[in-house]
């Protein structure tokens, strides 16, 4: 499951589109925006859904199997007002969370585990950000403050995107 479906740069549905092809099970990658659907509609394998949705909502929503691997990339960080995506990470990990199963592995992208100083003082929201959260910003920053509420959950790696696994049900 993706939330943020991309058609440009890393491309990252159909990266997992291909996986889904080469080593079976199914992808559902969930957008707000339509153009990316579009621009992917008729290149995705069969297992392969793209749904045009509010990701959070959908998530809510949800209701089909347990999924093994999330990967979140909706609502991209933005350095100068960067609560808005991080807020949104922590709703979409909340929604999916309670479905997620022993082993299930979530991936947040764009939560840099070190931002260089030159960087964060280029745009001071981001200090603003790390002194009100302890966190540097990025979509999994406050999933990484908030982690005591989900005691099942582990981290995995964590570079520039975070890696979280269901260690336990909880």
């Amino acid at each position: 499951m993706e939330t943020g479906t991309s058609a440009w740069g890393t491309d990252s549905t159909r990266l997992w589109d291909l996986y889904v092809r080469q080593y079976g099970g199914s992808l559902t990658s969930v957008d707000i925006c339509s153009a990316p659907s579009r621009r992917l509609r008729g290149q995705m394998s069969k297992q392969t859904t793209l749904v045009i949705s509010d990701s959070r909502k959908f998530l809510e929503m949800y209701s089909g199997p347990s999924p093994d691997f999330v990967y979140l990339d909706s609502f991209d960080a933005d350095p100068r007002d960067p609560f808005p995506s991080a807020l949104h990470g922590l709703a979409e990990f909340r929604a999916i969370y309670p479905k997620l199963k022993v082993g299930s592995m979530c991936l947040i992208d764009d939560t840099p585990r070190v931002i260089p100083d030159a960087e964060l003082n280029r745009y001071p929201a981001q200090l603003d950000f790390r002194k009100l959260t302890g966190q540097n910003p990025g979509k999994g920053a406050l999933v990484l403050r908030d982690l005591h509420q989900f005691p099942a959950v582990k981290v995995l790696a964590h570079d520039y995107a975070l890696l979280l696994q269901v260690i336990k049900v909880s």
